[in-house]
């Protein structure tokens, strides 16, 4: 819609959305989401959850870094 000469408010009025919104969307110049902060979440598979979850049920104050290294998480 920019591309065709639309302004910012006139886009913001015809998808009903926040004028900021489309403002920083602009400003990126992709309507890709934003890169996430942190770290990436490596494994959360069902699997992996029920073998930590037997894990921590016979041993609740087992130590989690550890843990992680023995399954290779």
């Amino acid at each position: 819609m920019r591309r065709r000469g639309m302004a910012p408010s006139k886009i913001c009025r015809r998808l009903k959305v926040n004028r900021k919104l489309v403002c920083r969307t602009l400003k990126r110049g992709t309507t890709d989401g934003l890169p996430g902060t942190g770290r990436p979440v490596t494994v959360t598979t069902a699997r992996m959850k029920k073998i930590v979850k037997k894990h921590l049920e016979r041993n609740p104050c087992r130590n989690m870094r550890k843990m992680a290294t023995e399954l290779g998480a």
